[in-house]
């Protein structure tokens, strides 16, 4: 038995001494457990913080995406109120073409005539009629069409010049 007795005294001492080393490191696990709570709480709230960000972010870009669509409606809304100022630049030309016709006794069609007394009205300041709005608009886009639609610019440079010349 003195085997036996060896075996089961070293098996005690063994255990004791686990136990003792296990007690003794207690409070460094207890340490480490805190600590992992206080990451796992802290993960959390980064996790919250980045969540919240996510949506800020998804936010933005809502309202980038919202912006773009309202230049784009600028854009058109801005492209048109120049298209209209360049129908009336091209109606103003028109009509001080046909001026200096009629001034100098040259001949001038039933079409030109029409659009020229429709046109006379707005240089006056009268209200003008549906008609006459519609005259107006299909005889300058009957003539400028292509530079309305690319925005160009109406040069009256040349017909001010001829105007200029019965000045004197």
């Amino acid at each position: 038995m003195g085997t036996w007795l060896k075996i089961l005294v070293g098996t005690l001492i063994a255990s004791g001494g686990a136990v003792v080393g296990a007690l003794s490191r207690q409070p460094e696990i207890n340490r480490l457990k805190r600590l992992v709570k206080q990451l796992q709480a802290e993960i959390q709230k980064l996790q919250a913080l980045i969540d919240e960000q996510n949506n800020q972010i998804n936010e933005l870009f809502v309202r980038y995406k919202a912006l773009k669509v309202y230049q784009i409606f600028s854009k058109i809304s801005e492209r048109k109120n120049i298209q209209k100022a360049l129908v009336f630049q091209y109606g103003a030309k028109n009509y001080l073409d046909l001026l200096l016709k009629q001034v100098r006794n040259e001949s001038v069609d039933k079409t030109d005539l029409t659009f020229f007394r429709a046109f006379e009205k707005v240089m006056n300041g009268e209200t003008i009629s549906k008609e006459d709005q519609k005259t107006i608009q299909v005889y300058i886009l009957t003539k400028h069409k292509k530079e309305i639609f690319k925005l160009q610019k109406c040069d009256v440079t040349q017909t001010i010049h001829e105007i200029e010349k019965f000045k004197t």
